[in-house]
């Protein structure tokens, strides 16, 4: 108990924060607009490319594959700033996590495969962590 909670209580709250800043972070940091443009165009190269293949226009499907190659260079690039912030924030929250949770073991209701019955805080801190992002992520309406 670091805040006089109970340790699951506070993994709870802590990853709940967690994946709050990283939606925020993402969401200021990446031009949302210009992310949605490139993923519709992906898309749209992706319907071209299944309608070359099955024409069998294989000199089509190889210059829209290069467009598309083009188009995940420039979408990985403008997720790398949100990407470098992020992994600052959670390799400190890591570190207080493990520090101050390392020996905790929580009881879970049901057993889950490979884990069993008791979970650790990196445990607890995935199983809060991607149900939450992708709520947040919807909430804020970030692609």
């Amino acid at each position: 108990m670091v805040f006089g909670l109970p340790e699951f209580v506070e993994i709870v709250i802590i990853s709940v924060l967690l994946s709050f800043v990283s939606v925020i972070v993402y969401r200021v940091s990446a031009d949302q607009r210009a992310i949605k443009n490139i993923k519709s165009e992906m898309k749209s190269l992706n319907e071209r490319i299944k309608k070359a293949q099955k024409e069998g226009n294989q000199k089509e499907m190889n210059k829209m594959s290069g467009e598309l190659m083009k188009l995940s260079g420039k979408q990985f690039q403008m997720n790398m700033k949100p990407m470098m912030i992020s992994m600052a924030i959670f390799l400190a929250a890591f570190w207080f996590l493990g520090a101050s949770y390392g020996e905790a073991v929580i009881p879970s209701p049901i057993s889950i495969p490979f884990v069993g019955n008791q979970l650790g805080w990196f445990h607890l801190y995935i199983l809060i962590m991607l149900p939450g992002s992708l709520f947040f992520r919807k909430m804020l309406m970030v692609e």
